[in-house]
């Protein structure tokens, strides 16, 4: 189940931060400076040519099946990226091909949100293996988000505190059938559900504030208009009034 939420009060900010009132959700180090060397390394990634055709790839293949498709990046025994053929999966998943020496994976979604609770723990997943894994998603229309991993142990201790829940399988009149992907545990939906209600956010800015708050050890990456991917940082403000507002930083990051 994709995040489905609505919209927060929220300003981007353009450079490292500095908020005068209490964060309830601030980590002793911000997520900018955490996450720096991994966002490096998924823009050395990103600026391979190898990077380009796999999102050339998988965009002309959706506008022929409007489905996810998802490709895979590996190394050959020379040390040089490469990437796998397109593979296609359903209209709310994909499925990881196969490559040797396999370093990170790209796929698009079939709208306009940002990764998903399915993305979040397969990334997981694929990080308890590979501490460098990362996973690129797109949107239709040309956003481009990236999952990178900022703390190994404080991710796995996610995944047992927060276990996934297992998708619904849906079979249709011919069949056939999907296999949903994984969905949060209650207590986060209930969370998410609240902010929709109380705060009105935007599923981009309820996934970062769930990365956040419950401290996954790991950073969502935007990619800006330069083609920089940077992290996504969120900040909790409650005025002299009670009203919680939230501020949404796109970290620098060269």
């Amino acid at each position: 189940m994709r995040l489905a939420v609505v919209s927060f009060l929220f300003s981007f900010l353009g450079q490292h931060h500095s908020i005068d009132h209490a964060m309830a959700i601030q980590q002793p180090e911000d997520i900018c400076s955490r996450s720096e060397k991994a966002a490096g390394a998924a823009n050395r990634l990103a600026q391979t040519k190898n990077y380009d055709s796999a999102v050339a790839f998988i965009k002309k293949a959706q506008l022929t099946h409007y489905k996810e498709y998802v490709i895979a990046f590996g190394k050959d025994s020379a040390g040089n990226i490469i990437h796998s053929s397109v593979s296609s999966g359903n209209i709310n998943n994909g499925y990881i091909p196969l490559i040797g020496n396999r370093i990170a994976d790209i796929h698009i979604h079939t709208n306009e949100y940002p990764p998903s609770s399915g993305d979040l723990y397969g990334f997981i997943d694929q990080v308890a293996a590979d501490s460098s894994y990362i996973r690129y998603i797109i949107t239709p229309m040309g956003q481009a988000y990236a999952l990178v991993l900022i703390n190994n142990k404080d991710a796995l201790h996610f995944n047992i505190a927060y276990p996934r829940r297992p998708g619904i399988k849906q079979s249709h009149a011919d069949g056939t059938y999907i296999n949903y992907q994984p969905t949060f545990p209650q207590e986060l939906v209930d969370e998410i559900n609240r902010l929709r209600s109380w705060n009105g956010a935007t599923p981009e800015m309820a996934f970062i504030f769930l990365l956040k708050k419950y401290n996954t050890g790991i950073a969502l990456l935007k990619q800006r208009a330069d083609g920089i991917y940077a992290a996504l940082d969120i900040f909790e403000n409650t005025d002299s009034k009670g009203v919680i507002t939230y501020r949404l930083l796109h970290c620098l990051q060269k």
